[in-house]
């Protein structure tokens, strides 16, 4: 089965749903990729009373131990996003990943 956005999102909402946060729950947050905009995003986040830096996945190594190094604290390091998103622990998950693994969609010929 292909999985589209719309059925991910239909299922991250309802597994959100399953439990209620309290105005003292921390969110744990996994970052995918620390590039330069991963890397603002960590920075980001630091400045948020309410998140714990969790996991980080990230396939090239060497900016895997910087990302997990400016995350502080003990995240999970993965080298593969799937595990990442594996991790049950974990309530949001970042996404900055470069240019060519965004994907799109062609259109085929003949449709507007």
């Amino acid at each position: 089965m292909l999985t589209t956005r719309r059925y991910f999102m239909g299922a991250a909402t309802a597994a959100a749903a399953t439990r209620v946060w309290g105005a003292n729950d921390r969110l744990q947050v996994g970052f995918i990729g620390y590039g330069l905009i991963g890397a603002q995003h960590v920075f980001d986040f630091k400045n948020q009373r309410d998140v714990d830096m969790a996991a980080m996945a990230e396939a090239y190594q060497p900016r895997l131990e910087e990302g997990l190094q400016a995350m502080g604290g003990k995240p999970r390091a993965y080298s593969d996003f799937r595990r990442l998103l594996d991790d049950k622990e974990l309530q949001a998950v970042v996404v900055s990943t470069p240019d060519h693994w965004h994907a799109f969609r062609r259109p085929t010929i003949g449709t507007p």
